[in-house]
């Protein structure tokens, strides 16, 4: 099933992380931490993780490409051979049992060519095409009371509603959606107690779908109608309570990061997090130790959508960073190193929930420990972890003015001011983009209509229609310039960010000032009053931006 989750995971790419996250997570294991009676593991969870699953690769390996390509010869030979039985079979039921083998072997080629990364997409596609077309004519030849052929036309629109979901087209994504979770309610019907489970499944990724598109209220009510549902599969049927109690769990952190791309600190949020790690806590208890990092995630969540009020129940935020720690420093020494991005997060949350709470030994103590084992990460184009990275530095700067040298405080400001421009430029290019028209047929001049006329067949549209519906080239008037959802979480992202680098700018430039260097400080400030410009040009409300640094930074510009 596909998830939207947080801005980390939009903004991340999609392949594995190279080499330097594997050497920063074993520096962040062998880091000192925190001396504090919550360092203590805990024996529930501290099971042996040999049989713990591996995250799937995103590559293969050369054994796995000749296996690959095994399979795809002997699934080519075996349609092969069916469709020539197919054209001497005279018997019914022979032609029919022969058909529906033929569907089985179409959707496992077309799934592993999806899968495969020798440019075999397309050819995926193509075969969900086919599938799909031999699903039809077997429906109109045999009708649909056959629970194996119900099974595999489930599961075949449900894989292409994937990818088709993947590949940026939403509509046709939700109606086969709508096929599957129709099939599946069909299967439910004969007392196949998988199929109404897996039809709950489909709603999940029909609400993640919806709220992609904008329509947020009605994800929420498919979110909580699943809820609802997976609930009742895992308190009655102990055949499925594993699976649907995980579906659960990610059904309410989905619910979650929805909620917090609207407030970070809303209540329904955060019940959300506390309510997915319970579910995941007792799935390990019970020996599902595969789902240890869903498990940190969750506890990471719930402190990150802590209200105020509870972060003054500050013992009990840092148990549970602590249990996420733990869990992420398991499944990273499993061979999980793309892990260490969490435990990067939960370092960083940790200190800033110290810093504001004022413990301020503990929390530079923390920060230290994130910028020794995760200082090599500075080279990586990953936002998140450059944000963290600036922060902490920013954070040990302010914890540190009072005892270190100017030439120290400096190096930390100065190293956070360049990691936060890079993600500045970022943020501005990705709200600034805009779709390439060199190739879109529409008539794009000032105050004329947006006409299609189709550049050649493969658009997709019907040809022997005088109007075309549905463009898809993504240009003003056609459609949306990128997934709503997207955009939303980069425009909250900005805003959150732009605070953090105006304080950075003030401070140095009065570090500057105090120091004497008045050159190094005109140019901070007048740097500053760029990336305000900036910040302000792209954002819907550039009026919510401003600081209670933005009048200082004035001050200080018309000083020079």
């Amino acid at each position: 099933m596909t998830f939207v989750q947080t801005l980390a995971d939009l903004l991340l790419s999609p392949t594995t992380l190279n080499s330097m996250l594997a050497l920063a997570a074993l520096m962040a294991l062998n880091a000192d931490h925190d001396p504090s009676p919550d360092d203590n593991d805990d024996d529930d969870l501290d099971d042996d993780y040999s049989d713990l699953e591996d995250e799937p690769d995103f590559t293969f390996s050369q054994n796995d490409i000749k296996e690959l390509k095994k399979q795809f010869a002997e699934i080519n030979e075996r349609i092969d051979a069916i469709n020539s039985s197919l054209a001497s079979e005279t018997d019914a039921e022979k032609r029919q049992n022969l058909e529906l083998e033929l569907i089985r072997y179409y959707l496992t080629k077309a799934a592993l060519e999806v899968e495969f990364e020798e440019n075999l997409e397309e050819q995926g596609l193509q075969d969900y095409q086919t599938l799909l077309e031999k699903i039809a004519a077997f429906e109109k030849l045999y009708g649909d009371e056959s629970r194996d052929f119900l099974k595999q036309k489930a599961l075949a629109y449900l894989n292409y509603g994937i990818l088709l979901y993947d590949r940026g087209d939403f509509q046709g994504a939700d109606q086969n959606y709508i096929v599957a979770g129709l099939t599946n309610d069909k299967l439910a019907s004969f007392g196949d107690e998988e199929a109404a489970l897996d039809a709950v499944g489909v709603t999940l990724n029909r609400a993640t779908l919806l709220f992609e598109l904008g329509n947020h209220e009605q994800a929420y009510e498919m979110l909580d109608a699943a809820i609802v549902e997976f609930q009742k599969v895992a308190s009655s049927d102990s055949r499925f309570r594993n699976e649907a109690s995980y579906y659960l769990a990610k059904t309410y952190m989905t619910k979650c990061d929805y909620l917090r791309g609207q407030d970070d600190n809303a209540p329904e949020a955060n019940e959300a997090a506390q309510n997915a790690s319970a579910v995941y806590r007792s799935l390990i208890e019970s020996g599902n130790t595969q789902y240890k990092r869903d498990y940190a995630d969750a506890l990471l969540t719930f402190v990150l959508t802590a209200s105020e009020e509870q972060k003054n129940e500050l013992d009990e935020l840092l148990e549970a960073l602590n249990q996420a720690r733990q869990s992420y420093e398991t499944v990273i020494a499993n061979g999980e190193t793309d892990a260490c991005v969490d435990l990067f997060d939960v370092f960083a949350t940790r200190g800033d929930l110290l810093f504001n709470a004022q413990q301020n030994d503990e929390a530079l103590n923390t920060y230290n420990a994130l910028l020794e084992s995760f200082s090599i990460l500075k080279s990586t184009d990953e936002l998140p972890i450059l944000e963290g990275l600036a922060v902490a530095m920013h954070r040990r700067a302010q914890l540190r003015k009072e005892t270190a040298k100017t030439q120290d405080l400096l190096k930390d400001l100065e190293e956070a001011t360049t990691l936060q421009l890079r993600i500045s430029e970022e943020l501005m290019e990705t709200l600034e983009e805009k779709h390439d028209h060199d190739h879109c047929c529409h008539a794009h001049d000032e105050g004329r209509e947006h006409k299609h006329e189709c550049c050649g067949h493969g658009c997709g549209h019907d040809h022997d229609a005088e109007e075309h519906g549905g463009c898809q080239c993504g240009c003003d008037g056609c459609g949306e310039l990128e997934p709503a959802a997207r955009k939303f979480f980069v425009e909250r992202w900005a805003q959150e960010n732009y605070d953090e680098i105006m304080q950075l700018f003030y401070w140095r430039a009065q570090l500057y000032l105090e120091n004497g260097n008045h050159d190094a400080a005109r140019e901070a400030v007048a740097t500053a009053l760029a990336v305000r410009r900036a910040y302000q040009r792209v954002l819907k409300d550039g009026e919510t931006l401003l600081s209670d640094r933005d009048s200082l930074l004035d001050a200080l510009a018309n000083a020079f």
